[in-house]
C-alpha cells in the first residue's frame, strides 16, 4: 500500500510538471537514472523545471523529490490563488 502511495504522489507530481510545462513530460522520463528523483543535470531536459530547480529543492541537496516539488507547485497555486502576480494589482 505504501509502495501504491508513492507511486500516487510520484504520478501527480509528474502530471504537475507535465502541465506546468507543457511538454508532457512524466517524472519518470525526466528522472534518467531511475533513482526517484530528479538532480540538477536531469532537470535540464525541462526549461521549466531547471528554472525553479533551486527554488523547489528546499533542502538544498541538489536532488528534486517528489514531496518537494508537489510543495513547490501547492506554494505557487496557493500565491497564484490569493492574488500572487496578478496583472493590475
Amino acid at each position: 500500500a505504501a509502495d501504491q502511495a508513492a507511486d500516487a504522489a510520484t504520478g501527480a507530481a509528474a502530471q504537475a510538471s507535465a502541465q506546468a510545462s507543457g511538454g508532457g513530460q512524466t517524472w519518470a522520463s525526466v528522472d534518467t537514472d531511475g533513482n526517484g528523483t530528479i538532480s540538477k543535470s536531469e532537470a535540464q531536459v525541462n526549461a521549466g523545471l531547471a528554472q525553479v530547480f533551486d527554488q523547489a529543492d528546499t533542502n538544498k541537496d541538489g536532488e528534486l523529490t517528489p514531496d518537494e516539488y508537489k510543495a513547490y507547485v501547492a506554494a505557487q497555486q496557493t500565491g497564484a490563488a490569493n492574488g500572487g502576480n496578478a496583472p493590475g494589482k
